[in-house]
């Protein structure tokens, strides 16, 4: 089920940031006139609200403070580049692998 669109007013925003990949996704603190306290928020040119369209245009333009990138720790991209480092050692270990140590080659 999808849940209903709703308007919000921003009232204010703070510490954004996007991870060093990510073009079209700033994260921010937020605080809307409809909710008590502040929000984490993910704002996008491509939102489906207003609201979220707008905070990342005014992110962009710098009126929240500078954007943060931060480097991506989530735990794909981590397993990812692991899964990367040991291929290459891998293919390390056999460009330099010296036939003429190997015992029983050749014998």
């Amino acid at each position: 089920m999808f849940m209903a669109q709703q308007e919000r007013t921003i009232v204010s925003a703070m510490n954004p940031f996007r991870y060093e990949d990510s073009y079209t996704e700033i994260f921010l603190t937020v605080w809307f006139e409809e909710l008590d306290g502040p929000v984490d928020f993910s704002a996008s040119p491509f939102d489906c609200e207003r609201h979220g369209k707008e905070l990342w245009i005014r992110a962009m333009a710098g009126e929240f403070g500078p954007i943060d990138v931060r480097e991506d720790q989530s735990p794909v991209k981590l397993l990812l580049e692991n899964q990367f480092k040991q291929r290459k050692e891998s293919e390390q270990k056999l460009l330099t692998f010296d036939l003429s140590e190997s015992k029983g080659v050749g014998a």
